[in-house]
């Protein structure tokens, strides 16, 4: 795993230092997606935890060149409940990530996107009616990609699908808007 982490900080890094030296302006933006996110869980975890979640995420991102950006952004999920015997298992998370992100341009309006970057995510658990918390913090591996569509200069819609190295492993999929300054 930390091989994984310094691989890719050593990639972007290496990304960030021949973009800028090419970069003439840069375009800031901002954005918020709608996500589900689905985890991996062996058989005994997914037994007793949610596996299922709704999130948001707004972030904040810079425009280096028309090939590269840099996006920083938070995550929250919905809480989801799951009944165990007697009891009833509540989870939810939250995180803040960063992400280097590619982009082709296919035409005009629609540029295909990938991205890589590390999120913080902490899940944090309760059980009904023992009152009985806990809580579970990493720093891990996400590697995505997706599209986006300008509907103008200023406003474009995306579709993305990531894979974050939570865990057994989690899937989010999800769609957004972003306005750019």
């Amino acid at each position: 795993m930390k091989n994984q982490i310094t691989m890719g900080l050593l990639g972007v890094t290496v990304a960030l230092l021949t973009t800028t030296a090419n970069a003439t302006e840069l375009k800031p933006y901002v954005g918020l997606d709608v996500s589900g996110v689905s985890f991996e869980m062996d058989s005994d975890v997914s037994a007793v935890l949610p596996d299922r979640y709704t999130a948001v995420s707004p972030y904040v991102g810079v425009e280096l060149s028309d090939k590269f950006a840099i996006e920083g952004g938070y995550i929250k999920s919905s809480e989801e409940s799951k009944n165990v015997g007697a009891n009833q298992v509540r989870l939810k998370f939250s995180g803040f990530y960063l992400d280097a992100v590619g982009k082709y341009a296919v035409n005009e309006k629609i540029d295909l996107l990938g991205s890589v970057g590390l999120q913080r995510t902490k899940a944090e658990v309760e059980v009904l009616p023992a009152g009985t918390t806990g809580d579970d913090t990493a720093i891990d591996l996400r590697i995505g990609g997706g599209a986006e569509y300008a509907l103008n200069d200023k406003v474009g819609l995306r579709a993305n699908l990531r894979y974050i190295n939570y865990e057994d492993g989690a899937l989010q999929y999800g769609v957004g808007v972003n306005y750019k300054f």
